[in-house]
């Protein structure tokens, strides 16, 4: 169903990861030192730099003018994924802020990526290309009205697979008015119950496949990833035993970047996760593959 050469188009959010690394554990009420790291950060960012290792890849996303925008577009000019900026004059490139704790995991995150949120489909109409990609990688950090244009534009654009990726459980209904165009939606559990209204997998693949989400993956942290398809749930098990070496943060778009590549070459989903979405997730987390740092 794809050309010889696949590309893909991501869309959606780009910004700048401050991330802090305790040093000690973590304690309500009291300071403790930490590691920084200013990252390339976004979902969209995130999965369209690890697919862009395989398969022609392009981003779209929305920077301001300061020097944290400029500091982006650099990273991107030694990237192998074609990044095409849209800019909005006076405005702050958008910057997520991170604690991670002990173990890796996310202790809270402090977000203000409003700006990806006025990247509407007016906004990049003329700058996408006059070819039909392979697929096209939505997250929701765009808006409600940005996603359902966009999905509509590229189901009548030809054979192009829909991917959306939820974001965060607070966005993740952004993408529930569009669900019957996406073909594929990669989430983790949380975000998969915030759309089903359901904590238990049956309860969650019969909800999702109502709303309209008939191809899913979701991941459960360690645990084994489910594979919905029309309904059906298969799980994929975790084999992999190697250490955390880095933070867990990214290793979910990073699953999400290199199944959607191998997807989009002709492998069948369930391979795609198993044999090339789980490497690149075990890449991040061991530090053999992280995110570009800035300054």
């Amino acid at each position: 169903m794809h050309s010889e050469q696949p590309q893909i188009i991501a869309i959606g959010g780009m910004h700048v990861d401050d991330i802090a690394i305790p040093l000690r554990t973590l304690r309500t009420g009291m300071s403790i030192p930490v590691k920084w790291q200013k990252r390339v950060g976004g979902v969209a960012a995130n999965a369209a730099r690890v697919a862009g290792r395989s398969v022609s890849t392009t981003l779209y996303a929305a920077i301001g003018d300061d020097t944290a925008a400029q500091a982006l577009v650099n990273a991107f000019a030694e990237d192998a994924v074609r990044l095409e900026p849209v800019l909005f004059r006076g405005q702050a490139t958008g910057r997520y802020t991170v604690v991670l704790d002990e173990s890796g995991e996310l202790h809270i995150g402090l977000s203000s990526v409003e700006l990806a949120e006025r990247l509407t489909f007016k906004c990049i109409e003329n700058l996408l290309p006059s070819h039909t990609p392979d697929a096209v990688i939505l997250d929701a950090n765009l808006s409600e009205d940005a996603l359902v244009g966009l999905t509509t534009y590229f189901e009548h654009t030809g054979d192009c697979s829909i991917v959306a990726l939820p974001v965060s459980p607070a966005k993740a209904t952004r993408l529930i008015h569009c669900a019957a165009q996406i073909d594929l939606l990669i989430c983790n559990r949380n975000e998969a119950a915030e759309l089903a209204g359901s904590l238990d997998i049956q309860g969650i693949a019969f909800q999702l496949n109502k709303l309209g989400f008939n191809n899913c993956i979701v991941t459960d942290s360690s645990e084994p990833i489910t594979l919905l398809r029309n309904g059906s749930i298969r799980s994929i098990e975790i084999t992999h035993s190697g250490d955390i070496q880095q933070a867990v943060n990214g290793a979910g778009d990073a699953l999400a970047g290199a199944t959607i590549a191998a997807w989009t070459q002709g492998i069948e989903l369930e391979q795609a996760v198993k044999h090339y979405g789980l490497q690149a997730a075990y890449d991040v987390l061991s530090g053999a593959w992280v995110a570009p740092e800035l300054y």
